[in-house]
């Protein structure tokens, strides 16, 4: 079902004329306009200001019958509130095709709100369901920019940030080779038949009793 929308100004609760008209009873759906289009509402669609108590003042209402009225909006899932630090949150509210910024400035404005409420759940539960929302509504280009400038503003990346490459693993260095020496080297031994001559034979013995070579190892 197609819905038509229309602009209408916080202002017009405030308006003198608008006040001099007959007033409703208290009623859920009068609250309800109140939150969507009172002056408690801020430039965030969905985000109100404000407390029951100051509701009930500002709409001269007794406060057990703005109770009333709330809890039918609680029963309906419309309402959520941290009533300690101010906040009404209405949660479908970003679900709504309407309610996108126009622009990265708006994306931006609408970031730094968000970055201004008290830190805590209702903070948090606000901004990441219009990260969901934009993310799943915006594509590249402008709706990409916008995404970008409210996340930036809000204090919170639009996107996963990208698995950095692992660094290359340095190369071992290279392992000097060990050397080692060879056993022991057998005596020299003449080979081919012995010779009859005595001089020979004595340097044949000699050169068996030589003791064995030293091997000299190059410095590394």
């Amino acid at each position: 079902m197609t819905h038509a929308y229309r602009d209408v100004s916080t202002g017009t609760w405030d308006d003198g004329l608008f006040r001099q008209l007959s007033e409703p009873a208290p009623n859920a759906q009068t609250l309800w306009l109140r939150l969507l289009c009172g002056p408690e509402t801020t430039c965030v669609p969905g985000v109100v200001r404000a407390t029951l108590g100051g509701l009930a003042e500002r709409m001269g209402w007794p406060i057990e019958e703005l109770r009333r009225c709330w809890e039918e909006l609680v029963r309906a899932e419309m309402v959520e509130a941290d009533f300690r630090d101010g906040v009404i949150w209405l949660p479908k509210a970003p679900k709504q095709r309407q309610n996108r910024p126009a622009s990265p400035n708006a994306g931006t404005a609408w970031g730094r709100l968000v970055a201004t409420l008290p830190e805590g759940r209702m903070r948090e539960a606000i901004r990441d369901a219009y990260l969901e929302a934009f993310g799943d509504a915006f594509g590249e280009g402008k709706g990409k920019a916008i995404l970008d400038a409210f996340a930036k503003a809000c204090g919170k990346p639009s996107a996963k940030p990208s698995a950095k490459a692992s660094p290359k693993p340095r190369p071992k260095p290279s392992e000097k080779p060990s050397v080692t020496p060879s056993a022991t080297p057998s005596p020299i031994q003449v080979s081919g038949p012995r010779s009859q001559d005595p001089g020979l034979r004595t340097q044949e013995i000699r050169t068996q009793s030589l003791p064995p070579p030293v091997l000299k190892l190059p410095r590394w």
